[in-house]
Order: C-alpha cells, then sequence, then structure tokens
C-alpha cells in the first residue's frame, strides 16, 4: 500500500460536480488541493486514504464545482463593481466559499 501524500487543502463531504466529460456526480466526493493546483477529485473516502492535508473544509450539504471560473456578470451603469465586494457578499449570505479565506 502506497503511504499517503501531502497536501494543502482537501475540501469533503459535498457533491462533485466534476465537469468532465463524462459529467459525473460525485455525492460524497472531495477535491484535493496542493500549491494551488486541483490534484484530484473523486469519492471523499478515496481521497481521504490517499492523502493528508493540512487543511479539510467541509463541504456537506455544498455543491463542490472544481476549477470553475464565474466570469459571468451584469453591468451597472454609474456604478462599479468589485470582485472582492461581490465575493464578500456571496459569502455573507452563504451561497459560497472560497477556501483561501478559510486557509
Amino acid at each position: 500500500m502506497n503511504e499517503p501524500i501531502g497536501l494543502d487543502l482537501l475540501i469533503t463531504g459535498g457533491t462533485v460536480l466534476t465537469m468532465d466529460p463524462d459529467n459525473r456526480l460525485i455525492e460524497g466526493g472531495a477535491v484535493a488541493v496542493h500549491k494551488n493546483t486541483i490534484v484530484a477529485v473523486g469519492p471523499a473516502a478515496e481521497l481521504r486514504a490517499a492523502y493528508v492535508p493540512e487543511k479539510v473544509l467541509d463541504g456537506t450539504d455544498k455543491a463542490i464545482l472544481p476549477g470553475l471560473v464565474d466570469t459571468y456578470g451584469h453591468g451597472v451603469t454609474g456604478e462599479r463593481i468589485y470582485t472582492h465586494e461581490l465575493w464578500a457578499r456571496i459569502r455573507r449570505e452563504g451561497y459560497a466559499i472560497r477556501y483561501q479565506d478559510e486557509l
């Protein structure tokens, strides 16, 4: 059996929407991140056995969308929309978490 590999972050317990060619949906899934790179996606039990993370985030009852960069937005005339303000509102209202804020 292989020794577990060190890792920065493991997000576990959520429903992972892979967006891979097979459009896999992994209930109780996990995403492994090391040095700001997604290194693995799969069932949480498999990733827990394969990696030793410095930080674990509980994604229970959340959707985990690895690698999704949502660039969609509406311009507002006369106002500027700043990304950090938008993310602050999203986090405050409980829609999402960014792992960088939890490290």
